[in-house]
């Protein structure tokens, strides 16, 4: 009998696997949330309190044409002191944070943030499960919910979670078009999306050139009748804005007054070339790649930066070319064919966003991951089917190769949640 319980094996449904990984998911960031006080978010303050004003309980802001415009003259005070300084953000999510801070206070902002960002997890799986069978697509959300920068975001007060969770919504309804649903109805879901998407974040303006490369990979005029849908809903909800900026700022995306205002405040690339004068063994652009590398696993400050040990980074790096050349052994042996259309949507996405990164960080230095998880379902993608679809289904190595960057992932989790957070902001006010 012994003998025959000890081969009895524990089965999940697929189902269930996904409702385990959300709760986990939600756990972790409730425990970011505990263990890290508010504040200590990219730009928190600057956010918190313009959330805080437009619920009516902040300093007073400069308003014109229905809505706060940024103060650019002299004499402005520091930023986390200041109501204005991202007023040149899209205002969707900012109207729903200061909706929900008026009815719950602070606790409602942060209950966005964590709804939004297990809705990622969640659209991480719906996408994944369009292209890929369901043992990868699993594996892949298990990547959305353990990274920790996805998982200390989904608590803080900022427009990331939001508009991150918006990003993978479109992706899905793009990656069905390309899969052959392009109709009417669902033209009218993807310009709802990406019509907030562009009121919640202008790096949405990215995702604006996917939907006719979308029409091109589906071919066929339903494909195009379905772009004209999209694009026509998105533009009526969110034009609107930028438009508005023309006329207040004199162009679309406000850099003007954004140039005026963060270029004063911040590091730039010549301010650190200047430090880098003294330190011939530095370079700018090697620098900006280790800051990315860095905060896209985690970064919660300056202050506690280098949080995890810098022996950590030089792994996940090597996860991530291995998962490239995995992937593209994979499509060269004509494993995956039937997902070609879906991933040159993916990989068109994650040029166009790597582009407008570079440019930005040739005019401020602002190396920071949580710029790409807009695109955590296709780097999700990536890590899994780059590492298990090389190898024969079914093989030891495909097996195993799926699991590889979700229990790296649980094993820097479990390090900063147990061993390196707690305690870390002890007496601090």
């Amino acid at each position: 009998m012994s003998t025959q319980r000890a081969r009895t094996e524990i089965k999940l449904t697929e189902r269930q696997v996904l409702s385990l990984l959300l709760v986990v998911f939600c756990l972790a960031a409730v425990a970011w949330m505990r263990l890290v006080p508010v504040g200590e978010g990219p730009d928190e303050g600057s956010h918190l309190l313009f959330v805080q004003t437009l619920a009516g309980d902040g300093p007073p802001i400069t308003w014109r044409w229905g809505l706060p415009v940024m103060a650019t003259g002299e004499g402005q005070p520091r930023e986390w002191e200041d109501p204005n300084f991202e007023v040149h953000q899209p205002p969707l999510y900012y109207w729903l944070a200061a909706l929900l801070y008026r009815l719950a206070g602070l606790g409602g902002v942060r209950a966005l943030a964590l709804l939004c960002g297990a809705l990622t997890v969640w659209l991480t799986w719906r996408l994944a499960c369009e292209v890929v069978a369901p043992d990868l697509a699993l594996a892949a959300t298990a990547v959305a919910a353990l990274l920790p920068m996805h998982q200390y975001l989904s608590g803080r007060v900022n427009n990331d979670c939001l508009a991150n969770a918006l990003w993978a919504f479109v992706l899905w309804r793009l990656v069905r078009v390309v899969r052959g649903a392009a109709s009417a109805r669902e033209g009218l879901w993807c310009g709802l999306g990406l019509g907030a998407a562009l009121l919640t974040k202008q790096t949405a303006l990215v995702l604006v050139p996917l939907v006719p490369l979308a029409a091109v990979l589906a071919r066929g005029r339903a494909a195009w009748r379905w772009a004209a849908v999209a694009l026509g809903v998105a533009a009526a909800l969110a034009l609107w804005w930028y438009l508005r900026n023309v006329v207040v700022y004199g162009d679309p995306c406000a850099q003007q007054a954004f140039d005026t205002r963060f270029l004063t405040r911040r590091p730039t690339p010549r301010t650190i070339a200047a430090q880098f004068a003294h330190q011939p063994a530095w370079r700018y652009w090697p620098f900006v790649w280790s800051w990315t590398v860095r905060s896209f696993v985690v970064y919660i400050g300056m202050g506690a930066r280098d949080l995890l040990p810098a022996g950590v980074y030089p792994p996940t790096q090597a996860l991530f070319w291995a998962a490239v050349a995995g992937l593209g052994v994979a499509f060269a042996r004509g494993r995956g064919r039937p997902a070609r259309g879906s991933a040159a949507l993916l990989a068109a996405a994650g040029l166009l966003l790597g582009g407008l990164y570079v440019q930005f960080n040739t005019r401020y230095f602002q190396a920071q991951g949580r710029y790409f998880l807009p695109l955590l379902p296709g780097l999700a993608l990536l890590l899994t089917a780059g590492l298990s679809r090389p190898f024969a289904r079914g093989s030891a190595l495909a097996r195993y190769g799926l699991l590889v960057a979700p229990l790296w992932l649980a094993l820097l989790d479990a390090l900063l949640l147990a061993v390196y957070l707690p305690g870390l902001y002890e007496g601090q006010p």
